[in-house]
């Protein structure tokens, strides 16, 4: 264990502890080689949060494993959370992170774009419904709205208000298959400040570029 002044006897109570918190005490006595991948990241999750140190660092901790599991890991940290301890977790699963997160953080190319809490996220989009429909042969369907994301021959359209979604639900099933239609998320706030960061280097370059032509011709001039 992690933590030095801990005895012999406090170090086996949090082994114990944790691996029973993480569903892997049947297994104590098998060698981690043995182990299944989704039952060492386990063990490695409560290996991590067994010394219940002040800060703790996780990275992706919830990568193969089924959704049960997945929710037993989700407990454990913020049983963790609740008792003091700061957890600094990284993942993809951007469901996980607008679950268990108080405060998300996204970075993109080492830089950090916005960093505030899942729900004001959410909250900051110019939509609040998202629909899942199949795209029309035609294409006339990635004309009927602004906001979309091509997904191949599905595509999601947001909207901002329930009556324009189900407006748009109407016009859609008119030319493809509607999947499904619901609320917006953490995932799709992503996508949003992804998107208008961009837009921003876009806008960016090319007025870089412009003023770097206008400084040539002026060059050129003198």
């Amino acid at each position: 264990m992690a933590r030095g002044s801990w005895t012999l006897s406090d170090a086996r109570f949090q082994a114990k502890k944790w691996l029973e918190t993480l569903g892997m005490w049947e297994h104590r006595n098998k060698l981690c080689w043995r182990l299944s991948g989704g039952q060492k990241r386990r063990v490695a999750v409560a290996v991590t949060l067994s010394p219940e140190s002040e800060v703790v660092l996780l990275d992706e901790p919830t990568v193969g494993l089924d959704v049960e599991i997945k929710h037993t890991v989700w407990k454990a940290v913020r049983e963790t959370v609740s008792l003091g301890t700061t957890i600094l977790l990284t993942t993809h699963d951007m469901d996980e992170a607008e679950t268990i997160s108080d405060k998300v953080i996204i970075i993109d190319s080492g830089e950090t774009i916005t960093e505030q809490s899942p729900r004001s996220l959410v909250n900051s989009l110019p939509y609040r419904y998202r629909i899942v429909a199949g795209k029309a042969r035609d294409r006339l369907g990635l004309a009927i709205h602004e906001n979309v994301l091509d997904l191949g021959d599905r595509v999601v359209y947001y909207s901002r208000t329930h009556v324009e979604a189900m407006s748009l639900v109407d016009e859609l099933s008119r030319i493809s298959t509607v999947y499904s239609v619901g609320e917006v998320g953490l995932e799709d706030a992503y996508v949003h400040v992804l998107k208008q960061r961009k837009r921003r280097d876009g806008a960016s370059t090319s007025s870089n570029l412009q003023e770097a032509g206008r400084l040539e011709e002026v060059a050129e001039m003198t």
